[in-house]
């Protein structure tokens, strides 16, 4: 009994490590800024800031020579929702799934990264479309025509939304809740 139990965590513990926060850069945010992979003993929430800080850091960072003038614009607005959002610190919760999967809007009406931003620019109609068809998808693996006007002039490109996208963790006990403060 013992033995399985101890084959079980192990198994556990290499599916934690396998899963990363971000399908492109991984955990790259979090070893970057702690010189290490995250491990079970990590607060979720410092992976998640984390890995907005790199994004918003690399994304800021990048020319955006072939914008126009009014994408220069919304891409600015866009990227200091993301900002507002990382520093705001109060991410969803995945209660339906054991993996990491990304969240779009929780039951508590908490938004990801990328419905933050189409809320603090009113796209409620985009918001409420994605929420009851992909809630638990990966932004390319929704209805991208709801999303593509929207991006025409967002300043942001899909691969952009996608590397903001993270994942969180599943139904399981963790050592640190994600939102200790959230009600």
């Amino acid at each position: 009994m013992i033995r399985q139990l101890t084959i079980s965590l192990l198994i556990v513990s290499v599916c934690f490590s396998m899963q990363s926060i971000n399908k492109i850069i991984g955990n790259k945010g979090f070893e970057i800024k702690y010189g290490r992979s995250p491990n079970e003993y990590d607060n979720q929430k410092d992976e998640i800031i984390s890995h907005f800080e790199f994004v918003y850091d690399s994304l800021s960072n990048l020319k955006s020579e072939d914008l126009n003038k009014l994408q220069l614009t919304n891409r600015t607005k866009h990227l200091n929702s993301l900002k507002k959002y990382m520093t705001r610190g109060i991410f969803p919760l995945n209660n339906l799934y054991f993996d990491r999967v990304p969240v779009f809007v929780d039951e508590l009406n908490t938004h990801c990264a990328v419905a933050y931003i189409l809320k603090e620019d009113n796209q409620f109609e985009i918001i409420n479309n994605l929420q009851q068809n992909y809630n638990y998808n990966y932004v390319e693996d929704m209805n991208l025509d709801t999303l593509s006007f929207w991006l025409q002039n967002s300043g942001l490109s899909l691969d952009e939304l996608i590397l903001i996208q993270p994942t969180y963790f599943g139904r399981r006990p963790r050592l640190y809740p994600l939102n200790q403060n959230q009600k």
